[in-house]
């Protein structure tokens, strides 16, 4: 045996554990589909729940569509009144300007 050279023996078992070590992101070894079996399915039910909110909003009347916008902007309304609007202090102006000055 020569310096440096290891005889075949040693090497055989590395090359099997070489083979099963793939990259992330590269084609599993056994020709399969990349992602898991659960995120197609999430995938096709999102794809589906879709696509039936498409033809719902389609087939609606106008009067539904109507009721439907007054429900919505009175949500938004009251969930307006819950926000409770800031009052800053005069040194937050202060530290915002500092800041503001130092990304210039």
């Amino acid at each position: 045996m020569t310096k440096g050279v290891l005889p075949e023996d040693s090497i055989a078992p590395l090359t099997r554990v070489i083979r099963g070590i793939r990259r992330p992101g590269s084609r599993p070894l056994d020709g399969g589909s990349r992602r898991p079996r659960g995120q197609q399915r999430e995938l096709v039910y999102l794809a589906l729940r879709r696509l039936l909110q498409l033809l719902i909003i389609f087939t609606r009347s106008d009067g539904a569509k109507e009721i439907e916008l007054l429900a919505l902007r009175h949500e938004v309304a009251m969930l307006l009144r819950r926000v409770k609007s800031q009052s800053f202090e005069p040194a937050d102006y202060t530290q915002q300007r500092t800041v503001l000055r130092e990304r210039q």
